[in-house]
């Protein structure tokens, strides 16, 4: 999501994360119920990529931002190459955190673990 440009410099990416941080804070903390809730998550062939990988789409209820395989992203979109048959999604909330471990099978995604934990 936060590709590195050489022209910007990190505090450009640094202030854009905590803007769009805050928004969904904003947008979490009146609810009533602030629980991360799976609302879906499937994948596909990539369309987004040229080297024929997969895409997972997935989304969360009242999630803040998402960590895939180490990489932080507000996307509810993201490409895979096609060699990659787990991957590691973190759901970060305003008062948990979720970690799937999930194993692609070429037709389905399987949810092998779910830990949920306190930030």
């Amino acid at each position: 999501m936060y590709k590195r440009i050489l022209i910007m410099p990190d505090f450009f990416y640094k202030f854009k994360f905590n803007y769009r941080f805050l928004k969904r804070v904003i947008m979490v903390a009146p609810r009533k119920s602030k629980l991360i809730k799976k609302l879906y998550l499937n994948y596909a062939d990539s369309t987004l990529n040229n080297n024929g990988g997969r895409t997972i789409k997935y989304r969360f209820r009242n999630a803040l931002w998402y960590t895939i395989n180490g990489e932080k992203t507000f996307d509810n979109v993201f490409a895979l190459s096609k060699n990659i048959s787990e991957v590691s999604l973190v759901v970060h909330g305003l008062h948990e955190t979720c970690t799937y471990m999930l194993l692609l099978k070429p037709e389905y995604i399987d949810i092998v673990k779910v830990i949920r934990s306190k930030p």
